[in-house]
């Protein structure tokens, strides 16, 4: 029983980790984040025939990765009922977790692709601004670092 337990606790603790982390604002030369395919596009500057390839880009991204996030979210159920009716299946919750982590990774390299395809379409001075926006997108380092620059703050060391 107490085995049964861990493994539970296990796949759960497995399984919110797979939650996409959301984006917050921080501090960088350009000021605020700037949030929003507008704000986005007017920060960039960008052309006429520009803003019509990064539409075309961003649409793409998005249609490719709406069917990732639907199946992530039916394994997600699919485990929390099993859950609820007391059906544990290690098997079935391992593949579950597993899917979940490949579809998750898919929708990273969709974002990477995106952010490539845009790149490709700028001049170097929007260039520069774009790579300035993805610096608050880098991955977990960062949050941590400034989750303990809070708590040294508040705790006053």
């Amino acid at each position: 029983m107490r085995k049964l337990a861990i493994s539970t606790l296990t796949i759960i603790i497995m399984l919110l980790s797979q939650i996409p982390e959301k984006a917050q604002p921080n501090d960088n030369p350009m000021g605020k984040r700037m949030f929003g395919k507008h704000n986005i596009v007017k920060m960039l500057e960008l052309t006429s025939e520009q803003e019509k390839q990064f539409n075309d880009i961003n649409y793409k991204h998005q249609k490719e990765t709406i069917d990732l996030h639907s199946q992530i979210q039916k394994n997600r159920l699919e485990f929390k009922n099993m859950m609820l009716n007391k059906n544990f299946d290690e098997k079935k919750i391992l593949a579950l977790t597993d899917e979940n982590g490949k579809l998750q990774a898919d929708i990273k390299r969709s974002a990477i692709n995106k952010w490539i395809a845009i790149y490709k379409i700028l001049n170097d001075e929007q260039k520069e601004k774009w790579a300035m926006h993805f610096e608050g997108f880098e991955p977990r380092e960062k949050m941590k670092e400034h989750m303990k620059e809070r708590f040294k703050e508040r705790r006053g060391f």
